[in-house]
């Protein structure tokens, strides 16, 4: 009989051990994907492909860690505030800043700033955060502020690619041929306001904003080399 009391303790203890260590594993899982993501800001879909978890349960030990810090990762531990953003609320969130632009939700302006997130997230989610929970949240999702590029929706990626492969070579052939130099010309025109707002973003990708290349204001032409010699003249 103690024979066997002490088989079935030790086989109890094993059992205790292996459990605990499996669950020190998924601690430790949860610990390394939040880390990823708001320590070393890595993009969550590529956290997501590295561990191999569905971006649910992503947002949902983001909103974990929001809440209660690193002790609410932990099996068992709940501790802290109730959680005031939901998993669902998180990549809401993250998925209307990364793919869309506030123009999508009816406001006037074409970037993401504290404030119009802080109104967006009041009125498609009814929460209601101050301007730093909203900057602390947007760090959490692994956003930054970015200057935005300004790109022409009007560019053919085809074209562009011809000239550089083949019309941009024969161009630089024929100026050697005619000892001449070779420029760049173009005519723009210029506006007083300039480009100086950020937006919100995925974090190592700049943003990029639609603009129809359209200027206003002083108009002026100008050619550049290859090498940076530069002519302008106002018109």
């Amino acid at each position: 009989m103690p024979i066997c009391y002490c088989l079935l303790h030790k086989y109890s203890q094993c059992i205790t051990w292996t459990m605990s260590a499996k669950i020190e594993l998924r601690n430790q899982k949860r610990k390394e994907v939040v880390e990823a993501i708001v320590i070393r800001q890595e993009p969550v879909h590529l956290v997501r492909r590295i561990y191999n978890i569905p971006e649910r349960t992503v947002f949902d030990w983001l909103s974990l860690y929001r809440a209660g810090g690193w002790d609410a990762l932990k099996e068992g531990k709940r501790s802290g505030r109730p959680r005031k953003l939901s998993a669902d609320d998180m990549q809401w969130v993250y998925n209307a800043v990364t793919m869309y632009s506030p123009l999508n939700y009816k406001f006037d302006f074409c970037l993401w700033t504290l404030s119009i997130l802080r109104t967006m997230v009041e009125q498609e989610r009814g929460i209601k955060l101050s301007k730093s929970a909203i900057s602390r949240l947007l760090g959490h999702l692994g956003l930054s502020a970015q200057r935005p590029v300004y790109k022409s929706y009007k560019q053919d990626p085809k074209k562009v690619q011809r000239y550089i492969s083949e019309t941009f070579p024969d161009a630089v052939a024929q100026a050697k041929a005619m000892s001449a130099k070779l420029f760049f010309v173009d005519e723009a025109s210029l506006r007083s306001d300039a480009h100086r707002g950020t937006t919100w973003g995925k974090r190592g990708e700049t943003p990029v904003v639609d603009d129809s290349g359209g200027r206003f204001g002083l108009n002026v032409i100008s050619a550049a080399s290859p090498r940076g010699d530069m002519r302008f003249s106002f018109i």
